[in-house]
């Protein structure tokens, strides 16, 4: 088989793992010579693809947390496409964060005329906005790769062809580790009752949420004995930050760092409840059954404009990807104006309620056999198997 040369985008944490998990498949399945090289963090980084810059850059979410670094992101957008059109890939493929992969892929669509294809893994969530999403996708894609069973319906009639692989989460064992190996590490008995706290990736999601986080978890701890608060952090300014706000707590808590996917997954499994952000940390707390609320708040003016734009609120009814899978509310999802530290006090209430937990845990194994399916196989080597298939 002929050389293939791949070109990577990705422009967060999670995009970066389902990317690292692409490309130990694509290795695996290719037969012949394979160049790989593109945006990234450290779970490419250990496939060994060097970023062409940090994805810290870029890793920004709402339109007011990205207006004071838009010249920055567009520079870096430029950037891209000039590295992409050097390197003269076969295959261009972006991953989620459709806010920067799809301008980079504007500028270089020319591309497809010498016969470079593009492919966009994890599809955007066309089923939130308006049906004209997936329209303008089919002007600059070959192929879309869907985590969901539910999403390749809403590209009927685009002329884009979507895949359903499933769900890269679903190729972690998440029954091999019981967070014995997490407890000891940090010095943690087996009777502590830990909290995981997932407040985001970004700087600005820290400090937008943290604040209420902290109090409520704080009231919580106070008339509950026994629980630690465990802060997980990716990156090392997440840490120092926490460390800032949380060093005039008074509960017990630890920060800690955790980059493995096995000892993340260690990490949850140790978890007796959960406060998370929404977004993939409330789909990897249900693989690992941890009760949990979700919350999540963008700034006021960031809400009024994607209210007004797209309509996002119209059209769906949830945010975590366990209520939407399931249609119905599973978890209880604190957002915007109902993500304040009274409201989540009251919800963390329930999280020791044994029937609050039992109904939760009931879901997400409903929820796990949807995404593993029948028949299924590991999602990236589905996804890999319909990256090359477009080379023949």
């Amino acid at each position: 088989m002929s050389r293939l040369k791949v070109f990577i985008v990705t422009g967060e944490v999670s995009g970066d793992y389902c990317g690292s998990l692409l490309v130990s498949s694509l290795q695996k399945m290719h037969k012949g010579p394979l160049d790989i090289c593109g945006v990234g963090g450290e779970y490419l980084k250990n496939k060994g693809i060097k970023s062409i810059f940090p994805i810290s850059e870029i890793a920004v979410m709402g339109i007011s947390e990205v207006i004071p670094k838009i010249c920055k992101i567009f520079k870096l957008i430029k950037f891209t496409a000039k590295e992409i059109e050097k390197f003269k890939p076969d295959v261009v493929i972006t991953i989620d964060a459709p806010g920067f992969c799809f301008r980079v892929v504007k500028k270089i669509v020319g591309m497809r005329s010498t016969g470079t294809k593009f492919v966009h893994y994890v599809s955007p969530s066309v089923w939130a906005y308006k049906k004209e999403r997936a329209h303008k996708m089919a002007k600059y894609y070959d192929l879309v790769l869907a985590l969901l069973p539910f999403e390749p319906k809403y590209y009927k009639d685009t002329g884009l062809r979507c895949e359903y692989v499933g769900h890269h989460l679903v190729e972690s064992d998440w029954d091999a580790l019981d967070g014995t190996e997490f407890r000891k590490k940090n010095q943690l008995s087996k009777e502590d009752k830990l909290i995981g706290v997932f407040v985001g990736s970004r700087r600005s999601e820290v400090n937008r949420m943290l604040p209420s986080f902290v109090e409520a978890l704080e009231g919580f701890c106070n008339d509950n004995s026994g629980f630690v608060v465990i802060f997980p952090v990716v990156s090392e300014e997440i840490k120092v930050l926490l460390k800032e706000v949380l060093k005039v707590s008074n509960m017990q808590y630890r920060v800690v760092f955790v980059s493995d996917e096995k000892e993340k997954i260690d990490m949850m499994k140790s978890f007796y409840a959960g406060l998370v952000k929404s977004g993939t940390s409330s789909l990897e707390m249900t693989f690992a059954k941890v009760p949990m609320i979700v919350a999540y708040k963008v700034s006021g003016f960031t809400q009024a404009i994607a209210k007004y734009i797209f309509r996002i609120y119209q059209n769906i009814k949830y945010v975590s990807l366990t209520n939407l899978v399931l249609g119905k509310e599973v978890i209880p999802e604190l957002l915007q104006s109902k993500c304040t530290s009274q409201k989540l006090s009251a919800e963390l209430k329930k999280i020791v309620d044994p029937n609050f937990r039992k109904a939760q845990i009931s879901g997400y194994e409903e929820v796990i056999e949807i995404l593993r399916g029948k028949n299924l196989g590991k999602p990236s080597e589905n996804a890999a198997r319909e990256i090359i298939k477009l080379q023949k």
